[in-house]
C-alpha cells in the first residue's frame, strides 16, 4: 500500500513496515476462540435479578413520584394563618379572659392547623383482630 506521493524517508518507512515479518505468538489463536466463545455463552442474568431490578424500578420510580407530588403540595399554608389565629386567639380570650394571651394564641393555631387538615379515613380494626389482640394479651399476661 505504497503511495505514490510520499517523500522519500516516508516512502522507505512504509516500505520498512511493510516489509517487516509478522510474529504471531504460539498461544495467541486458541485464547482468541475461547474468549469469542466464552463470550457467546455467557447466559444472561437469572429471572430473580430480573426481577429484583424490575423492583428496584419500580421503587426509584414512586419514590421520585411521591417527592416530586409533595413538592408541588402547599397544603393550602402558604398563605399563613397569622391574621385568622390572630382573631380567633382574640375571641379565645374575650371568651376566657383567665386563660393567658400565649395559650389563646397557641390554641388558635392548632384550631387553624387542624382545620386545614386534609380529610383521610379514620382506622377501624376489625372485631377479629381486637379478638385476637385480645387473646394475645390473655397469653402474654395471664
Amino acid at each position: 500500500m505504497s503511495e505514490p506521493d510520499l517523500p522519500a524517508d516516508l516512502a522507505w518507512l512504509d516500505n520498512a513496515l511493510q516489509s517487516r515479518p509478522v510474529e504471531v505468538p504460539a498461544g495467541l489463536r486458541p485464547r482468541v476462540l475461547a474468549a469469542v466463545a466464552e463470550e457467546l455463552n455467557r447466559r444472561p442474568p437469572g429471572a430473580f435479578w430480573r426481577f429484583a431490578a424490575a423492583a428496584a424500578a419500580a421503587a426509584l420510580l414512586g419514590i421520585n413520584f411521591s417527592v416530586s407530588v409533595t413538592n408541588n403540595t402547599d397544603c393550602r399554608l402558604r398563605d399563613g394563618i397569622t391574621d385568622e389565629a390572630e382573631t380567633a386567639a382574640r375571641r379565645i380570650h374575650e371568651l376566657l379572659p383567665d386563660l393567658p394571651h400565649r395559650e389563646a394564641r397557641r390554641q388558635a393555631l392548632l384550631l387553624a392547623a387542624g382545620a386545614r387538615l386534609a380529610p383521610s379515613p379514620a382506622y377501624r380494626p376489625s372485631v377479629d383482630g381486637l379478638r385476637e389482640s385480645r387473646r394475645l394479651e390473655e397469653d402474654i399476661n395471664p
